[in-house]
């Protein structure tokens, strides 16, 4: 049978793991080049510390509208 002392120490130890593995998975995620390649890391991340059992990973791109030829650079993206 463990000791209180050796329960907590295990528990310290399990806790910093947890810790550890968030940091690398930021670590990772800063040094990245491209973050489409940490995509399911990501997922992985949310799942463990969220306990959402999904993810879903996207971006929000406005609609175009038609727009004159000689009209500007942002006049295509509709703001409304």
């Amino acid at each position: 049978m463990k000791s209180v002392h050796a329960l907590e120490a295990e528990k310290l130890r399990e806790e910093q793991k947890k810790v550890d593995k968030k940091q690398k998975f930021w670590d990772d995620l800063y040094k990245s080049s491209d973050p489409y390649d940490n995509l399911e890391e990501l997922a992985t991340y949310l799942h463990e510390n969220t306990g959402a059992t999904g993810a879903y990973v996207g971006q929000l791109e406005k609609p175009f509208i038609n727009i004159a030829e000689d009209a500007d650079e942002k006049a295509h993206i509709d703001e409304t």
